[in-house]
């Protein structure tokens, strides 16, 4: 479920992989991965009226997923902040929702460019797709 940052070095300009970056949208505007996405925890859970998280519609997830071009042929790598467990929430939702391919970097995303990577400020528009969920209730 841990992917390095060799790692993510060694397949970073592979079509198939999709980066989701789970800081908060004024960090990652001013400098993120390329071909990153910004997500927020607010995508992907649905609070009730004593405050609960609970999983989003299956509906929404099939919109979210399929703009952010994953499918399941893409492999997904969160990256974010080790105090934050909201990134792993999201890994969660993908996996439950059946995404199998979804790791998370062993790094904090603001340590990047300590580890030698490259950040931009370009907006990165992934290719629609169309996902297919398959609910795995066992996680």
């Amino acid at each position: 479920m841990l992917v390095t940052t060799d790692w993510l070095k060694e397949h970073l300009s592979e079509p198939n992989l999709i980066i989701l970056d789970k800081r908060p949208k004024p960090m990652f505007l001013n400098g993120h991965l390329k071909k990153s996405q910004s997500i927020s925890i607010e995508k992907v859970i649905r609070f009730d009226q004593y405050g609960s998280n609970l999983v989003i519609e299956q509906k929404k997830v099939i919109e979210l997923f399929n703009n952010l071009g994953i499918d399941e042929s893409k492999t997904v790598v969160l990256i974010g902040d080790s105090m934050d467990p909201s990134t792993a929430i999201i890994a969660w939702t993908l996996m439950y929702f059946g995404h199998e391919k979804t790791f998370l970097l062993d790094a904090n995303a603001s340590d990047l460019q300590k580890y030698g990577f490259e950040l931009t400020r370009q907006i990165f528009s992934p290719e629609l797709t169309e996902f297919s969920p398959k609910i795995n209730s066992e996680i």
